[in-house]
């Protein structure tokens, strides 16, 4: 009797263990992938776990016998690329999945295929699937959103300028002009510093780190900069932090102020000869 009971408790607990087993491989799949797949030597889904609903629309019976190009496009040259793509294992191969609702799924597809341990055939393949479509159109709404900006910016009438670590990476069309360079190829690999009068890059550096490193815009100040001639000019110049081409950067706006500089200039000096002439006509008087 004993003996007996202590089977039937082996047993149990055998149960119990493949039980909790399966149990905590579900949990860890619901960890690592919105839903489950597989199929079999043909290419056809024999499972595919319930979160496929949330993610297509679709129960998992409505998909079983279908054939898993039927499901997710893979994006493949020919369907006879499929068969070299499965029968090796694969790790977040982007592809899309057609809801039932007619709207694109993105995903992310990873897969390890089935080979009989005797034989060494091809039986299938187990494979999971993670919902990429809120990123993938996140990403494409920003490169959508900086194309808008880097098209706005060229185009300004002040001159735009973005630099990383003083390197300068872009310059719009207003800015080329400004500095006396014939393309943007002529400032790229240029610094800020280059194109900055000796008594001004001390302004420069230190305006530079305050953005780097506090993240704060700079007002507009008085800058003398140099053209590629060696010609000087002055400016009215602002920077604040960007992010350029997915990197840290610092875009600064710089408005040529040479005309007005130069109007003050003539009219300092002309106030200046008017009061010599009135002294002079005061004293002989």
């Amino acid at each position: 009797m004993a003996k007996g009971q202590s089977k039937s408790n082996l047993n149990n607990l055998s149960q119990l263990t493949e039980s909790e087993a399966h149990r905590r491989l579900e949990d860890v799949t619901r960890l690592v992938s919105d839903w489950v797949w597989e199929v079999d030597q043909n290419y056809n889904l024999t499972f595919v776990s319930d979160r496929v609903f949330e993610n297509l629309g679709y129960h998992p019976r409505e998909l079983y016998g279908k054939n898993l190009e039927e499901v997710i496009d893979f994006n493949l040259a020919s369907s006879t690329a499929l068969t070299g793509l499965i029968h090796r294992p694969f790790r977040n191969k982007p592809g899309t999945a057609k809801k039932k609702n007619g709207d694109i799924c993105h995903l992310s597809i990873s897969g390890l295929p089935v080979f009989n341990l005797e034989t060494g055939d091809f039986e299938g393949v187990r494979g999971t699937a993670i919902d990429t479509t809120t990123s993938i159109e996140a990403e494409a709404n920003l490169r959508e959103s900086e194309q808008r900006y880097r098209s706005l910016i060229e185009f300004q009438r002040t001159g735009i300028l973005v630099h990383r670590n003083f390197n300068i990476v872009f310059a719009n069309d207003s800015a080329i002009s400004m500095f006396g360079a014939k393309s943007l190829k002529d400032l790229l690999g240029r610094t800020s510093l280059e194109l900055t009068h000796p008594d001004f890059r001390d302004i420069i550096i230190e305006r530079q780190h305050s953005v780097e490193e506090n993240h704060q815009s700079q007002d507009f100040v008085e800058i003398k900069h140099l053209r590629l001639d060696g010609s000087e000019f002055y400016t009215m110049d602002n920077a604040v932090p960007i992010i350029w081409e997915n990197e840290q950067s610092i875009l600064v706006s710089v408005s040529d102020i040479t005309e007005i500089k130069e109007a003050e200039r003539a009219l300092t000096e002309s106030e200046k000869r008017f009061r010599e002439f009135a002294e002079t006509a005061a004293d002989r008087f």
